[in-house]
């Protein structure tokens, strides 16, 4: 990583990847973040993949933060409420 970033940011690391791989960019974010101090701006679909790497939460909707907090704050009503389609 060049010059030693404080922010890494990831938009959809897992879109189309098959799931070991999936596994392994999860090991990676998690050392990232525990070993180098780094912190991650991850952008994505997966709530599972989210819960597993994720400390913290936030939910936009057309451009406004609708809800935020702990990742173990991320309750299903919030997501049937903003997530779901």
């Amino acid at each position: 990583m060049a010059t030693q970033p404080r922010l890494l940011i990831l938009d959809e690391p897992t879109e189309g990847i098959q799931p070991n791989v999936v596994r392994e960019i999860g090991d990676v974010i998690g050392r990232l973040t525990r070993d180098l101090r780094l912190a991650v701006l991850l952008v994505e679909q997966k709530i599972g993949f989210a819960r597993q790497v994720a400390q913290r939460f936030c939910i936009m909707e057309k451009g406004r933060t609708v809800a935020n907090g702990a990742m173990n704050a991320l309750s299903g009503a919030l997501i049937d409420q903003h997530l779901r389609v």
